[in-house]
């Protein structure tokens, strides 16, 4: 009777093993593959993001560059201009007489 216990308890073992353990087992392999398809999923994602996030700060960089080189031209031709016009004032002005 002893044997016979041992030898059912064994086989009931085995068949929750079968029916149960590797089941879950093969699911959570299923599981963690997934998981490691997400995790290089995400670090495409995070790449493909700051390759986009590097060619719109590149491109507000040369915008920003281009205003700037656009803007000291301008205030250049400004200062030329002013200038040209003060010196050709004070040349058309009479100057007053020095008493000495």
């Amino acid at each position: 009777d002893e044997l016979r216990a041992q030898n059912r308890w064994v086989y009931d073992l085995c068949r929750l093993v079968n029916e149960e353990a590797i089941p879950l087992m093969e699911d959570t392999a299923v599981s963690l593959n997934q998981l490691d398809e997400l995790r290089a999923q995400n670090r495409d994602d995070q790449k493909t993001i700051i390759t986009s996030q590097s060619e719109v700060i590149g491109k507000r960089d040369k915008e920003i560059r281009v205003m700037k080189e656009s803007l000291q031209s301008t205030v250049k031709t400004e200062i030329k201009s002013y200038a040209s016009a003060v010196t050709k004032s004070a040349m058309l002005s009479p100057r007053p007489a020095v008493k000495f």
